[in-house]
């Protein structure tokens, strides 16, 4: 099933119960959001993957994911897939892997321009906030430049039967501290509408450009000329998995404080 913009339900009849199901080729729409998975439900133990990333791609070029058993971050550009593992590694990523929560889209900014010194997260956002003129939008955010601190994490892979929720694991997270490093930030701005069937707010990835860094972005900063491509997304599709687990799922309405928890990391 599918939830469109307007929040009607959408059935898929090609949509069957099973890890292996393929999910229907779109054709490119800019200024969309596709999201796969719930992310409630994922932080809260349904990490198993379903939908393989060659499918995904179908959806958006741009975007930010969850590996199979959470086995670290997925980061999206120009139609790559980066994964970032609790090992230190970013690697391609094949397109057989299978994502149990990502959001995708086809990327094409509508407004680009510079930052010059971005004392930490915080200062970022806070400029950010300023060119979003739209407090109820949804956007895709692209940065690129030279940073001097990136701090990101990734979570290691779980047991295929292990539902604990990411709130309870924090103490597994793996942190990793970047300097001097060239690369991007690839994340989203999201309204609190979307807040556990997403995550409200800013959400970053990053991914340097020799590959040699990656992840959920906890902290970051720069001296230097930072560039900031923005597009704003007008729609928004959530296709959520046909298996049992999903179905099964006990929803309990919104749960923020956890959903915070693990997108600060403590």
């Amino acid at each position: 099933m599918a939830i469109g913009v307007h929040g009607q339900a959408v059935h898929h009849p090609e949509l069957q119960a099973t890890a292996t199901v393929n999910y229907k080729k779109v054709s490119v729409s800019y200024h969309k959001l596709y999201q796969f998975g719930h992310a409630d439900a994922f932080v809260n133990g349904l990490y198993r993957g379903i939908l393989p990333l060659s499918e995904l791609k179908d959806h958006g070029d741009f975007g930010l994911g969850a590996p199979d058993l959470v086995n670290g971050e997925l980061t999206l550009n120009n139609g790559k897939v980066y994964q970032s593992t609790a090992d230190g590694k970013t690697t391609l990523a094949p397109d057989s892997l299978k994502t149990s929560f990502a959001m995708v889209t086809f990327f094409k900014p509508d407004l680009t321009f510079s930052i010059f010194r971005v004392k930490n997260l915080k200062d970022l956002y806070q400029q950010l906030d300023h060119y979003l003129e739209n407090k109820n939008g949804m956007f895709a955010i692209r940065i690129k430049g030279l940073f001097d601190v990136v701090k990101t994490r990734a979570f290691p892979s779980v047991d295929k039967d292990s539902h604990v929720p990411l709130a309870q694991m924090l103490d597994k997270q793996k942190l990793f501290n970047t300097s001097k490093s060239k690369g991007l930030l690839i994340g989203y701005s999201l309204p609190a509408y979307l807040s556990g069937i997403n995550i409200s707010g800013f959400h970053f990835h990053f991914i340097s450009d020799n590959m040699d860094a990656g992840g959920h972005v906890l902290e970051m900063s720069s001296a230097e000329k930072i560039i900031v491509e923005i597009s704003e997304l007008k729609g928004f599709l959530l296709e959520v998995p046909d298996d049992e687990s999903f179905k099964k799922f006990p929803f309990k309405g919104s749960n923020k404080e956890d959903l915070q928890k693990v997108e600060k990391g403590y």
